[in-house]
C-alpha cells in the first residue's frame, strides 16, 4: 500500500480484494463443466495450473516500492518492537476474520444451497454465483474509490459489518436453523 496515496488506499485496497470473487465468478463458470465433462481429477488439475499461473503472475509483476520518499525514509527509522505485540494488529485481524467470515460461509455453501434445496440446474447455479461475484466485484471498487472520495472508510466497514451480522441473523429462521442469540 506504499505505492499510494492516502486518498487512494480504498481503491487499491478495494481492487487487491477482488480476486476473491474473481476466483469464485472463474471457478464457478470453468470448474462444473469440467467435473460434468471429464470428471474430478481434472478439475483439481485445473485448480493446480491457476494456483501456478497466479503464482506466475505474482513473481513477475510484484516488487517492492521505491523507499527514496521522505515519508518511507520516516517510518523506516522508527523502531517498533514485534507487530505480534501491538494491540492494534490483533483488532485488525479480528475485524478482517468478522468482515470475511460471513463471505465464506456464503462461498462455501451458496451452492450445495441452491442445489440441494432450490431444486436448480447446476448450470444455473454456476452462472447465478458468478453473476453475483460479478456484482461483488463492482461494489468493492466503487466502495474503495467511493471511502476515499468521503474519508469514510472506517464507518464504512463498521456499517457493512452491522448489515452484514443483521442479515445473517434474519437468514438463520428463514433457513430452519436456530440463530445463536448471543
Amino acid at each position: 500500500m506504499a505505492w499510494f496515496k492516502e486518498g487512494e488506499r480504498g481503491l487499491a485496497m478495494s481492487i487487491r480484494q477482488t480476486a476473491v470473487p474473481g476466483g469464485y465468478a472463474l471457478g464457478a463458470i470453468v470448474l462444473p463443466y469440467l467435473a460434468y465433462t471429464y470428471g474430478f481429477v481434472e478439475v483439481f488439475t485445473a485448480s493446480a495450473l491457476f494456483c501456478l499461473i497466479a503464482a506466475l503472475f505474482a513473481g513477475f509483476w510484484l516488487y517492492e516500492p521505491d523507499f527514496s520518499s521522505s515519508a518511507a525514509k520516516k517510518q523506516s527509522m522508527e523502531t517498533s518492537a514485534s507487530p505480534l505485540k501491538d494491540l492494534r494488529v490483533w483488532r485488525i485481524v479480528l475485524a478482517i476474520g468478522l468482515l470475511c467470515a460471513p463471505q465464506f460461509a456464503i462461498l462455501t455453501y451458496a451452492a450445495v444451497f441452491f442445489h440441494d434445496f432450490s431444486k436448480m440446474d447446476i448450470t444455473l447455479i454456476s452462472t447465478t454465483l458468478a453473476i453475483i461475484q460479478v456484482g461483488a466485484i463492482v461494489s468493492r471498487i466503487w466502495s474503495g474509490r467511493w471511502t476515499d472520495k468521503n474519508k469514510n472508510r472506517r464507518a464504512y466497514l463498521k456499517t457493512c459489518a452491522w448489515l452484514s451480522t443483521l442479515t445473517f441473523w434474519r437468514w438463520a429462521p428463514w433457513c430452519g436453523q436456530r440463530a445463536f442469540m448471543a
